[in-house]
């Protein structure tokens, strides 16, 4: 990983970014309005987060990001102002080094629309090109489709299934996916370092 990580990457109709408080209402409406989208899959998705929880929210991010334990990320539309959805590089209880996990959630009217897929190739791409890690893990129950539609479409090969690791909101167990990415194998389709700032 680079010793400075880049803090932003613009993409077709989309920019990656730390959240800023400023993005506290734009980040509930997203979270509130895709409720019933998120929950079978994210603990954490809430149709009670109003704005001041999601500005605690990025003040944590943001604690995070300064001491280089986790990269939470919005996904931001081009105009720098609606929540979309988010993403970012974790490290879950890794020391920093040379690799990471993207996490990724769509807001619940742009699901389906191929933005999480573009969302994880520009991810992809920055993070071999602009962050330097070495390796790239992506997990999904296997009961979600979507993602793990979009690991296969970006190429991410598919390495384990994880038997009854975790537990969903209604107590059953689930199985695990785990897909992965290396840097030397990876292949930019359309590469554009400049957008990494």
């Amino acid at each position: 990983m680079t010793a400075t990580p880049q803090t932003r990457f613009e993409a077709e109709g989309f920019v990656l970014r730390p959240w800023e408080p400023r993005d506290a209402a734009s980040m509930s409406e997203a979270v509130v309005d895709s409720y019933e989208h998120l929950c079978p899959w994210l603990d954490w998705a809430s149709r009670d987060q109003d704005e001041a929880a999601s500005a605690a929210v990025i003040d944590r991010f943001t604690a995070e990001w300064r001491a280089q334990t986790d990269f939470v990320l919005g996904i931001v539309s081009s105009d720098d102002r609606s929540a979309l959805g988010g993403t970012g590089f974790h490290l879950r209880n890794m020391p920093l080094g040379d690799q990471a996990e993207i996490g990724m959630w769509i807001r619940a009217d742009r699901a389906g629309t191929g933005l999480g897929t573009a969302a994880l190739r520009a991810m992809l791409e920055w993070a071999f090109t602009g962050w330097g890690w070495r390796r790239i893990i992506w997990r999904c129950d296997l009961h979600n489709d979507g993602s793990r539609r979009v690991a296969e479409k970006c190429g991410m090969r598919l390495e384990g299934q994880f038997r009854e690791d975790s537990r969903g909101r209604d107590g059953e167990l689930r199985d695990t996916l785990l897909f992965a990415s290396l840097a030397r194998e990876h292949r930019l389709r359309d590469p554009s370092p400049d957008r990494a700032r």
